[in-house]
């Protein structure tokens, strides 16, 4: 008799310890299911706080310090029935993202209807050709990189290349004068985008940086 009560009382010992085996492991694991639960690291889990206290029930890791709470630590189980993990931070607005309306843009900023893409470098002319004294020549007589024949070509230089700091024409002397390299400029267009309002859309410059007259080669 006292052999079979012996058997019995380490069987149930043995279950008991099992069955919190298989609990602790699934606490664990659903700890690391979370990204940035801190308990993961120490392959531990969150001793939240009780249910009935108000989210996000901050507590400490199981066996150490360390803080945690349902949005760190979010689970399925009833120890965060009733909390949302807090949203995640939604990604940073585009600096010159495309707009139609006003309401496209974030709430500092106008939508315009600009010559250049953002970051690029707004030359309109450059490389002219002056005469002795500096001064332009007619437009019959100017490259396509200072607004050709018609006057009307303008030109913008993409961000991150050489020609958004200093611009070059293969030829100031005549009318066959283009930007070069080709690759590093655009023409002007109508690019809408979202400008910050201090900023403001300046006449279709923008926001858009432009080398000085010097090192864009323009005519006195």
């Amino acid at each position: 008799m006292l052999k079979t009560l012996l058997f019995a009382t380490l069987a149930t010992a043995a279950t008991a310890n099992f069955l919190d085996t298989i609990v602790r492991e699934m606490k664990i694991q659903d700890a690391k299911a979370a990204a940035d639960c801190p308990c993961a690291a120490e392959n531990s889990w969150c001793n939240y706080a009780p249910s009935t206290s108000a989210c996000p029930r901050a507590n400490v890791c199981h066996g150490s310090t360390t803080p945690c709470d349902c949005d760190t630590c979010p689970t399925t189980g009833a120890s965060c029935t009733g909390c949302a993990p807090a949203p995640a931070p939604g990604p940073a607005p585009t600096p010159g993202a495309w707009c139609a309306h006003p309401a496209d843009c974030q709430a500092d900023e106008i939508c315009c209807l600009c010559n250049c893409d953002f970051g690029d470098a707004s030359l309109g002319s450059f490389g002219c050709n002056c005469d002795a004294k500096g001064k332009a020549l007619p437009n019959s007589k100017q490259p396509h990189c200072c607004g050709g024949q018609s006057g009307l070509e303008a030109w913008c230089a993409k961000a991150g290349t050489p020609s958004a700091l200093a611009p070059k024409c293969n030829s100031t002397s005549t009318i066959f004068g283009i930007p070069t390299p080709a690759s590093d400029f655009v023409r002007f267009g109508q690019h809408h985008r979202c400008v910050k309002e201090l900023v403001g859309c300046n006449a279709g410059y923008c926001d858009n940086k432009s080398p000085d007259a010097k090192n864009r080669g323009v005519c006195g």
